[in-house]
């Protein structure tokens, strides 16, 4: 350990960010050490350094992403080359026979709760919940739809859970949810760290009161939609190759202008300041997006809206209201019927140096359920090569398995599978969450205000200024209190 942190300077009064800083020269140390050398505990690591451990394991995710270290388990981290002419071995799958083997396995079905419930989600669930039923010796799984959990108090859902005996659920990675959650075997949990077999960059760090409890199912990645019918109509074929090869400002202008039809040319500028990426933790970024919505805000370009009001877009571009809007890759919209247009979709890639949040989908174990072992037996099965392939495939999203990039060329073949890589390097279920509820939350205020003509850029920068200290302050409380209660839950079991 002292070698590596001796050889690591770090200058916080450097324009560089610290964690581009610990990257570039991570890359550097590491690139002289043999293959198969183990790094120093992140801990150890991060108190030598002096830095925050988020920030030490956010270099390290990237380092991981680029194949220059591979995470295994509780041994740790390891310096990694690859080995081109190696074939690669099969991936590992858990065996949880022996938990089952001194216990009765029960005739009733384990119980899954899921809140997606759009048209191409229920075919693809119920089409998994029926091959896991036919491979599965002894353990069958019946679907149930319940609340949607982004906008249910956790007290409800408690209660939703236990009157309905739920065994397993799908979640997002709110802290609260440690309240209802099982913490997974020591198995499966070392399966899920291993970085040759998933995209573990792309899904970590968990929040304290959910480690280790759960499954990755999918992450989301922006796309813009569009009504191809509307576009054909004023000859405009080729959106995709003019978006990656202008200022997406510019564009819009420029598209406005060939459109004169509908009342605006795109759905939520919010979408549009999520998808093209932030800067970490760095108000700052916002001012080029404040300048350019006001310099805009007579071309009617944008909807006034919210980057939830998923089902307000989708109507507005039904009805020519509107010809394109932004959102992430699970809204399909190629895949609803009776639209009345013909839609089309392209995948969008963050700005060079900036991330993009494409929040996630999980299972997790019920804290309470009496089917424990069994339930694994799932989430095993979720983790496959087929399943995995299937969640791309079917859903439109980004799956857990590092095979992920190759996957999404298959679905969209315009994108080699070498933009998937680099694009999905950008992309993040975890970090920077409060960023982005705070762009959807309390500084939309400021977007419809600037929009509107009430405000100019510099008075919503101000206000966003004040705003966000504020923000993370009331996030650390909520927090502090959940963790307060995961750990008494924790005392009492599991």
């Amino acid at each position: 350990m002292e070698d590596i942190c001796q050889a690591i300077t770090l200058n916080p009064a450097a324009a560089e960010p610290i964690y581009q800083q610990l990257q570039n020269q991570l890359r550097r140390v590491i690139a002289d050490l043999p293959d198969g050398t183990r790094l120093p505990a992140e801990r150890l690591m991060a108190e030598k350094l002096g830095i925050a451990r988020n920030t030490l394991k956010a270099a390290l995710n990237q380092l991981v992403g680029e194949n220059r270290i591979v995470r295994r388990g509780y041994q740790g981290s390891f310096v990694h080359r690859p080995k081109p002419e190696a074939a690669k071995p099969a991936a590992t799958t858990i065996s949880l026979r022996p938990y089952l083997a001194n216990r009765k396995i029960s005739r009733k079905p384990l119980r899954l709760m899921l809140f997606e419930d759009y048209p191409t989600q229920r075919i693809f669930w119920n089409r998994t919940v029926e091959l896991f039923n036919q491979s599965s010796r002894g353990v069958t799984i019946e679907r149930i739809v319940g609340p949607d959990v982004a906008a249910t108090d956790i007290t409800e859902l408690e209660d939703f859970v236990t009157r309905e005996q739920v065994d397993m659920l799908q979640i997002s990675r709110f802290p609260a949810y440690g309240r209802v959650t099982a913490t997974l075997s020591p198995e499966l949990r070392h399966r899920l760290a291993d970085s040759s077999e998933f995209m573990t960059e792309l899904f970590s760090p968990q929040p304290q009161p959910l480690e280790g409890r759960l499954v990755p199912v999918y992450t989301n990645f922006y796309s813009c939609y569009y009504n191809r019918t509307v576009l054909t109509k004023y000859g405009i074929d080729d959106l995709a190759k003019r978006w990656y090869s202008t200022d997406h400002f510019a564009l819009l202008r420029d598209l406005r202008r060939e459109i004169p039809e509908g009342e605006y040319l795109i759905g939520s500028i919010i979408s549009l300041v999520l998808a093209q990426g932030f800067g970490t933790d760095n108000i700052e970024t916002l001012l080029p997006f404040w300048r350019e919505l006001r310099a805009t805000a007579h071309d009617r370009i944008y909807r006034p809206v919210y980057p939830q009001d998923m089902h307000q877009q989708l109507e507005a571009t039904m009805r020519h209201k509107q010809s394109m809007f932004i959102d992430w890759s699970l809204t399909a919209m190629q895949k609803f019927s009776d639209l009345g247009f013909e839609p089309g979709s392209f995948p969008l890639q963050p700005q060079p140096g900036r991330r993009a949040l494409g929040s996630g989908s999980y299972l997790a174990i019920v804290r309470f359920s009496p089917r424990y072992a069994e339930a694994h037996e799932f989430l095993d099965f979720m983790l496959s090569g087929e399943t995995q392939q299937r969640i791309c495939d079917e859903l439109n999203v980004v799956p857990y398995s590092r095979n992920a990039a190759r996957y999404l060329h298959r679905v969209f073949p315009d994108f080699p599978e070498s933009w998937w890589t680099d694009t999905l390097k950008q992309y993040t279920a975890c970090d920077n969450h409060e960023w982005s509820e705070f762009l959807s939350i309390p500084a939309a205020d400021n977007f419809r205000e600037i929009q509107g003509g009430h405000i100019d850029e510099m008075e919503a920068m101000r206000r966003t200024r004040a705003q966000w200290p504020l923000f993370l302050e009331r996030k650390q409380r909520e927090l502090e209190g959940i963790e307060a209660f995961s750990l008494y839950s924790n005392l009492l079991g599991k």
